[in-house]
């Protein structure tokens, strides 16, 4: 029988596993969400919409 894997030990070709445990998932887990904030995303909106008015106007001025 041959292999076609590099290592007589099919185990090694396998990609290894990794364990988050909760000690790593919580500073994401605590970490707010523009989504959640219906403000934020306001604010988000209105800034987008300041910055397209601010490129509309220097075209105009050029």
């Amino acid at each position: 029988m041959t292999s076609t894997s590099p290592s007589s030990n099919p185990q090694e070709d396998r990609d290894p596993i990794v364990v988050v445990g909760p000690d790593l998932l919580a500073p994401f887990e605590e970490a707010p969400s523009i989504y959640d904030d219906p403000y934020a995303e306001n604010e988000l909106v209105t800034r987008h919409e300041r910055t397209e008015r601010a490129i509309r106007k220097a075209q105009e001025q050029v």
